[in-house]
Formats: C-alpha cells, sequence, structure tokens
C-alpha cells in the first residue's frame, strides 16, 4: 500500500503484482507530478482480503440505497 500527499490532501492506493519490483514500478508510475510519498507499507494476504471485503461491502450497501 502507498500514501501519498497531493495538494494537501492523503491518498492511500493498494498495489498487486508478482514481484515486488514490479509493484515499485507501478507504484512510481501512478504518481502524478508534484505528489510526494509519505510510505510504502507491504500488506499480508489476510490484510488485503480484509480491504477488498470492506470495499465490496461498502459498494453492495451504497447499491441498495441507490435504488
Amino acid at each position: 500500500m502507498q500514501t501519498t500527499m497531493y495538494e494537501g490532501q492523503i491518498a492511500q492506493r493498494i498495489f498487486q503484482g508478482k514481484s515486488q519490483a514490479e509493484i515499485d514500478q507501478m507504484m512510481d508510475a501512478a504518481l502524478r507530478p508534484g505528489e510526494e510519498v509519505i510510505s510504502r507499507v507491504e500488506l499480508d494476504k489476510p490484510t488485503v482480503h480484509a480491504l477488498n471485503r470492506h470495499e465490496r461491502r461498502k459498494a453492495a450497501k451504497l447499491a441498495r440505497k441507490g435504488r
């Protein structure tokens, strides 16, 4: 997971890949001009699974609410 600061706003993004070099390359490519990296943390599989589950449930709730 990469945490960045851009125009006073903090953003977090999760990247997945086959190797750490590939993930680092994707993280570097995703940076916008003027965006500053605050931290980069390697997440274990259970944490990534929990984050994905949370996002799926949040999307389902918003879909139900929008009906």
